[in-house]
């Protein structure tokens, strides 16, 4: 992806993994903003998203809004390569970056076992898995208990 920054200038980066100690660094803070947002999205449907960020940042104390920063620049900081410094990019690259991240949106590479691959390649796996087609065919499929003395109990299903 291109990023624009404030002196004009653009430059091609590449949307990296976060290392998981950015994200410990941070602990809940993600998931307790995601909270509030999905409580602003939901009380505030027919605002434009613009709208919906601008209620978001305004229901933030001056402290919970440093916190807010300092967060999404670590993720913007440390999910490009090469690093770039967040104060340097324009609004627009900054806030592209941080929901690409945040959010998985489609064109953003996802991890796996034998590299990188898209959302779009994805997308035409099979809903069902082959766990849960199996499990059809199995008359009578049972889970066993464990009790707390070992033993095992059956259970109905």
């Amino acid at each position: 992806m291109q990023a624009t920054f404030l002196d004009g200038s653009t430059q091609e980066i590449e949307l990296v993994n976060i290392p998981r100690n950015i994200l410990w660094k941070h602990g809940r803070t993600g998931q307790a903003f995601q909270s509030r947002i999905n409580e602003i999205v939901s009380g505030y449907k027919d605002e434009s998203p613009e709208a919906q960020g601008l209620i978001f940042l305004e229901s933030m104390t001056d402290e919970e809004r440093l916190k807010f920063k300092n967060f999404a620049d670590d993720i913007i900081k440390y999910s490009t390569s090469p690093q770039v410094e967040p104060d340097s990019l324009t609004e627009m690259s900054y806030w592209v970056i941080f929901g690409r991240k945040m959010y998985g949106l489609p064109d953003a590479p996802i991890q796996t076992t034998e590299g990188e691959t898209t959302v779009e390649a994805v997308e035409t796996f099979p809903v069902q898995s082959t766990l849960s087609e199996a499990g059809e065919d199995v008359p009578n499929l049972r889970t066993e208990a464990v009790q707390s003395d070992g033993t095992n109990r059956p259970t109905a299903m």
